[in-house]
């Protein structure tokens, strides 16, 4: 909390996309951190910067994206004190997903879950799903993301 009693955020989009409109609309806000992990040529071509962007090249597959997002959960919870987060996962990074340009696996997504989930719980982060959305794939593959 803020000395006025405003609690303070941090909102995480670890998706394929950067969020479209949000780093702006918050940009003027010192009680919300934006932090989002995406593909760099992705749409949309002109991105709004958020406190903490990582733009992956194409095809970025689970170790280096992994490890990038570990780095970036790292230096949002060192540069900002929250209490609260808003995670947004999705399912585009998915390697079968058509409009995505990384490389992720099935295992490399769930991964990338507990990785996050791990981190604001050892921070002692109450945290809330933006959305909960499926995607199924040509592949038969059905994948369930927050």
């Amino acid at each position: 909390m803020d000395p006025h009693g405003q609690a303070r955020g941090i909102l995480r989009r670890i998706n394929n996309k950067l969020v479209y409109g949000t780093a702006a609309l918050v940009r003027d806000d010192p009680s919300i951190f934006t932090f989002s992990i995406h593909g760099a040529n992705n749409f949309p071509l002109h991105k709004d910067a958020g406190d903490l962007d990582i733009e992956l090249d194409d095809g970025t597959g689970d170790e280096v994206y992994l490890e990038s997002l570990e780095n970036g959960l790292k230096k949002s919870l060192q540069n900002f004190r929250a209490d609260l987060a808003i995670y947004l996962s999705g399912a585009d990074p998915y390697k079968d997903d058509r409009f995505g340009r990384l490389a992720l696996s099935i295992t490399g997504l769930a991964r990338r879950d507990h990785l996050v989930l791990n981190y604001l719980h050892l921070a002692g982060l109450p945290w809330s799903p933006e959305i909960v959305r499926r995607a199924r794939y040509s592949t038969g593959a059905t994948i369930a993301a927050f």
